[in-house]
Order: structure tokens, then sequence, then C-alpha cells
């Protein structure tokens, strides 16, 4: 049987001192360039990686332009932020695992703050939540190093782990216990990678 020919994601090029991607939606042909913040920034690659993992869930259909992130108003205190609580929680986590599931929870840690990293924690909902798991059954060859596509098992697994980060953080009086529990209305993937 041929091997599948994966699929390069279009690239995150600067222009006038601003990242920014062009993607063609799949049904219409049409292409349209999204500016993603400025170019040096992480919080612009994140939404780099953002904008094609929606764009890849939606069947290589547009999404809806992104709006700039890591803005917070000068009046209000810094808000955690996901990588901030990954930090924290990878702390306490090799203090606590062995080294085993240490290294495990350090594959879904690289996923989530490659696409999130930058976004304040109570913002991490269900949605956010589904683009990771499609990230983790959609693999990425590109990484460095390369990641395969995960079991369905292993992604129910993983997704178990990163709303155990949430609860977590909730236990510590870091986040709101209602972040945690809308992460937990998401549904575990069924036979067939089919889910509401």
């Amino acid at each position: 049987m041929a091997q599948r020919k994966t699929r390069q994601p279009p690239a995150l090029y600067e222009k006038r001192g601003h990242g920014t991607v062009t993607l063609t939606d799949r049904v219409t042909k049409v292409r349209t360039e999204y500016w993603l913040g400025p170019w040096d920034e992480p919080a612009t690659r994140e939404a780099y990686h953002r904008v094609i993992a929606e764009w890849e869930a939606r069947g290589r259909c547009l999404p809806d332009r992104p709006t700039p992130s890591g803005r917070r108003e000068p009046s209000r205190p810094a808000r955690l932020t996901v990588a901030a609580l990954l930090d924290a929680y990878s702390t306490w986590a090799r203090e606590t695992y062995t080294a085993s599931e240490v290294s495990t929870i350090a594959q879904v840690d690289r996923i989530v703050r490659r696409m999130f990293g930058t976004t304040p924690a109570e913002e991490f909902g269900p949605n956010k939540l589904r683009l990771v798991r499609e990230a983790m059954v959609s693999g990425d060859p590109h990484a460095t190093p390369p990641r395969m596509a995960w079991s369905r098992k292993h992604v129910n697994g993983q997704v178990h782990r990163l709303c155990s980060f949430f609860k977590w953080a909730a236990s510590h009086e870091m986040l709101p216990i209602t972040v945690y529990q809308q992460l937990k209305s998401v549904p575990s993937l069924k036979r067939g990678r089919c889910d509401a």
C-alpha cells in the first residue's frame, strides 16, 4: 500500500515586522493572509500554531481571523498564563511522580505550550482542549523531533493528564474550579475517534 503523503502546513513569514501566514480555503479556494503579531514574539508563533490547528480541524477551511493576544490592560494584574501553570505543575510533578510519568507529562506539555503558552489559563476552555486533542490525533511530522499520531487510548490518557493540570491549579487556588469542570465536560474519544 502506498504511503500517504503528508502535506506541509503553510510557512510563517515575516512581513513589515509582523508574522503572517496565508491560508487557502479547501472549498472556496479563497486565499487569506493572517497577521499574527510582532515577528520575534512567542505569542506570534503560538498564534500561528493555533490558526493552523483550527484550519486543519475545519478540514482546511478558513478559520475566523485571530484577535491580537498577549495584551492586557495596564490597570489589571497579570493573569496566570498556561505556560506559567505548566511550569508550576512540572516542578511539582518532578517531586511527586516517577521519571517515566514526568516524561509522559512532558509530551502533552510540549503541545499545549506550543499552541497556547501565552493564553491566560482561565481562558483555556473546551474548544481549546479539542484543538489540542486534534493535534495529538494528527501528529506532527514537521516538529523537532517529529511526533507520530497517537492512539485513541494514549490521546484519552493525555487529555486526562492535561485536565489534571487544571485540577491541581484549582486545588492550589491558582484558578477557579470552574475551568477544570468545563474541561471535564469534553467526552473521551470513542472508537473511530468520533465525539460530540
